[in-house]
């Protein structure tokens, strides 16, 4: 912040590279205010990848809810559906990252019937584009935010399947 000479994008890259070091380190309130100051710099710079890459860390590798109990991060759901307009509509990585992201931040928001859509559009994009760990992320993604009891069966399934390409892949840590 205080280098004259430091970039948007410079700080932006470092921004990221924080929020994954937060993430690891189960550090949310890091997280959150890394990825917040991203979406910010990208927002100023009008850079929708960057925003969507951005937007989407919050879920990345999440095995649970992004949020607390309860809780509706309204404005990060303002910035994935900004995301979700202002990126190419047609099949691609970040666009299937943010509609599931949006599913998962929507856990406790009254909006079912859109939460399921992209729920189940992410994952038919994921397994399209053909790409495996797109679609294990998908697949863990998608299992958080359908973390309902009506949604058990399909759960286990989309544990089963990813379990089986984590192995695939070799990950099956």
């Amino acid at each position: 912040r205080d280098d004259p000479s430091a970039t948007p994008e410079e700080r932006y890259e470092l921004l990221m590279r924080r929020a994954d070091a937060c993430r690891w380190a189960a550090d949310v309130v890091g997280l959150d205010a890394c990825l917040a100051e991203a979406i910010a710099i990208s927002s100023a710079l009008e850079d929708y990848e960057r925003m969507a890459r951005a937007a989407v860390g919050a879920a990345a590798g999440s095995l649970w809810s992004v949020r607390d109990y309860g809780i509706v991060d309204a404005t990060m759901m303002q910035v994935l559906d900004t995301v979700l307009r202002e990126l190419p509509a047609g099949d691609g990585e970040l666009r299937c990252r943010a509609m599931l992201a949006w599913a998962n931040e929507a856990f406790y928001a009254d909006e079912p019937q859109r939460r399921e859509a992209l729920i189940d559009e992410g994952l038919a994009m994921a397994r399209r584009l053909g790409d495996p760990p797109l679609l294990l992320s998908a697949l863990q993604t998608a299992y958080v935010a359908r973390w309902r009891s009506r949604f058990a069966e399909h759960r286990c399934e989309l544990a089963d399947e990813a379990v089986a390409l984590a192995e695939q892949l070799g990950d099956a840590t």
